[in-house]
């Protein structure tokens, strides 16, 4: 198993385990991804293009899909209920994290996730940041058990629809 760039041709499998996580994600209660909101191909081209979404590839195929931001995050610069750790640092941030519905309940979300703060360190980056939805109970326990802290609460669009948990987790220096 190993992390690669994805490339434009990746786009529609990278689309097909997003549809899935959209479906998963309905099925768990949680509105986020849906009613047409969450990746689409434009946002992904864009990510793509700036060499930000990652693949996890297994046995030569993508099981997993995610965003590896090196740029500030717009929506991270007001923090409610709670506070930056380390406000003042640069970091990468995880988004639009996706496995294949066929690798599902094997940790191996935990094992990408891993991989990506490889990938943040070997970029210079010794913070790393990541939001999810209240009903993302999934995320939620897998920043947990990576060690993620949650900071506070942000909002990607009009309260209270927009909320989203934050957390933030730094890297060893040496």
């Amino acid at each position: 198993m190993y992390v690669r760039p994805a490339k434009t041709e990746d786009l529609h499998s990278i689309m097909d385990i997003i549809a899935s996580a959209r479906q998963l994600l309905a099925q768990d209660g949680s509105d986020q991804w849906q009613n047409g909101e969450g990746p689409n191909e434009e946002i992904l081209k864009a990510d793509i293009d700036k060499q930000w979404c990652q693949l996890l590839i297994h046995e030569n195929k993508i099981i997993g899909t995610a965003t590896l931001m090196t740029e500030a995050d717009p929506f991270y610069q007001e923090i409610y209920v709670g506070h930056w750790l380390y406000p003042d640092q640069p970091y990468t941030t995880i988004h639009r994290l996706a496995l294949d519905p066929s690798v599902r309940g094997q940790g191996i979300s935990r094992n990408f996730v891993s991989h990506l703060l490889t990938l943040s360190l070997n970029q210079g980056y010794h913070f790393v940041r990541i939001d999810t939805h209240p009903k993302n109970r999934r995320l939620q326990a897998l920043a947990a058990s990576l060690g993620f802290i949650q900071s506070g609460i942000i909002y990607v669009a009009e309260k209270p629809k927009g909320l989203r948990y934050v957390y933030e987790k730094a890297l060893e220096n040496n």
